[in-house]
């Protein structure tokens, strides 16, 4: 996984500066970063918008709202940077305590088949813990730059007149 980290291109790793600068301090600090740049953006967007019409208001909503989840998605890439999915302390009988009782009377092609699939069922375990908390993440990211970028249409269009 670091390798494929280290090969992203340079936008994608400042994605990943932003997206950790934007989801970094607690939720009041979030809240300001990600709800702060979305208000500034969508009052720019709605001032704009008061001429050019909604649709340019919805394109440059969706476009921006994409950028804050690809970056808060680099981001958590980023900061699993380096840890193993199963780590060298973790044996079968760690991951799976019945393993020994389990295999004790299999043949030996037989016990590698079982080592194998509780090895693969605790790694796909992980790594749809994993995928929730990054969806997680990117969709309360999402929703505080979405907030702004609504506040700061209306308070755009309203500036306007």
């Amino acid at each position: 996984m670091t390798e494929m980290l280290d090969d992203r291109g340079k936008f994608k790793k400042a994605a990943a500066k932003v997206g950790k600068w934007f989801n970094k301090g607690g939720k009041i600090a979030q809240w300001l970063k990600l709800g702060g740049t979305g208000l500034v953006v969508g009052t720019a967007t709605g001032t704009v918008a008061t001429i050019a019409g909604w649709p340019i208001t919805t394109a440059v909503g969706i476009v921006t709202k994409l950028g804050v989840a690809g970056a808060t998605k680099q981001a958590v890439l980023e900061e699993h940077r380096g840890e193993d999915r199963i780590t060298d302390d973790d044996s079968l009988e760690t991951i799976d305590p019945s393993f020994k009782k389990t295999v004790a009377n299999m043949k030996i092609d037989d016990v590698m088949k079982h080592a194998v699939n509780v090895s693969i069922d605790n790694l796909k375990d992980v790594s749809i813990e994993r995928q929730d908390a990054l969806r997680k993440k990117v969709r309360s990211s999402s929703g505080k730059y979405a907030a702004g970028f609504a506040l700061g249409g209306v308070a755009g269009k309203f500036a306007h007149h």
